[in-house]
């Protein structure tokens, strides 16, 4: 009967390892966070000395790298929005 016991207690045992060693192995997070170039276009000198400041943030997804460029105007910002592909758009449209 001690036997049994025994080998109960050691098989009770070792699924517990399996368990605790298989959760640790499922819930280590990826070190490696991925790294992206942000540009910021800014309009006034002022605002720009303020973005060159920063020049990387991190959140908990991503690492980011702040490139800042000085523009004379709203129409030059749009037109590199639209150049660098984050939007889509063929002429600006003015109110008459």
């Amino acid at each position: 009967m001690k036997k049994i016991i025994y080998i109960a207690l050691i098989f009770v045992a070792g699924l517990l390892a399996i368990f605790f060693f298989g959760k640790q192995m499922i819930t280590k997070e990826n070190t490696n966070k991925p790294t992206l170039e942000l540009i910021v276009y800014t309009l006034s000198s002022s605002d720009t000395e303020k973005w060159n400041k920063v020049r990387q943030v991190e959140t908990e997804e991503a690492i980011y790298f702040i490139t800042v460029k000085e523009l004379a105007s709203s129409e030059e910002v749009f037109s590199n929005i639209i150049a660098n592909g984050a939007a889509a758009g063929s002429e600006f449209v003015k109110k008459k």
